[in-house]
């Protein structure tokens, strides 16, 4: 048996046959039950109602291609439950976060790699270009073992803060349903521009070590 919760297998008292916990959520019977209630598990996230977008239902629009796991993921969030680790997340960062058109993720990134590369150079730390290939290389895994903790985390913050945008610019529901599908979703555009922006960064800094004759 799964939790409705988080999806895992739940523990079963095999002499009553009932559910004891959820071996990640850690929930009893009853919490699960309760909680089991407020997620996309138990039936259709209802996009409407009253005439209005219900908070579900906007993010669902918003996220797009594999929105029932990410529903989970924020309802998991909400009720101080771990997020689960997030692979794709965790080995394709950047592009991850292109992918979801999380463009200011990117450029922080990138900057926060930037800064670093420029403050080795002008400590005159990297002798050797291996110096500088060494520092981000250990950035890469703590960006890795960071995205793949948070990513459900930040892609959370991400949604809602999108969404509210959109839910207070616009009145009209047909109107909030196509700008929060054309701001949510999916780009393969963005995965480029990740690619792009790390391309970018390395060329300038491995440019400045050509001209500061360290490579």
């Amino acid at each position: 048996m799964k939790c409705e919760i988080c999806g895992e297998k739940t523990k079963i008292n095999h002499g009553t046959g009932q559910v004891i916990c959820c071996e990640i959520c850690s929930l009893d019977e009853q919490n699960l039950k309760s909680n089991f209630l407020d997620t996309p598990n138990k039936k259709e996230v209802q996009i409407e109602e009253n005439g209005q977008l219900t908070e579900k239902g906007a993010l669902k629009i918003f996220i797009g291609d594999e929105a029932d796991y990410y529903l989970r993921q924020f309802n998991n969030i909400k009720n101080d439950i771990t997020p689960r680790w997030h692979w794709p997340a965790s080995f394709c960062t950047l592009c991850w976060a292109g992918y979801r058109k999380m463009y200011s993720y990117i450029l922080i990134t990138v900057i926060i790699f930037f800064v670093f590369d420029l403050s080795l150079i002008a400590l005159g730390a990297p002798k050797y270009i291996e110096d500088v290939r060494v520092v981000n290389n250990i950035l890469g895994i703590i960006l890795l073992i960071i995205f793949g903790i948070n990513a459900n985390r930040l892609y959370y913050m991400h949604a809602k803060k999108k969404v509210n945008e959109i839910m207070c610019q616009y009145n009209d529901i047909e109107k909030q349903k196509e700008e929060l599908a054309k701001a949510g979703g999916t780009s393969n555009l963005g995965v480029g521009f990740a690619l792009l922006a790390t391309l970018t960064q390395g060329l300038v800094i491995l440019a400045l070590l050509n001209n500061l004759g360290l490579v």
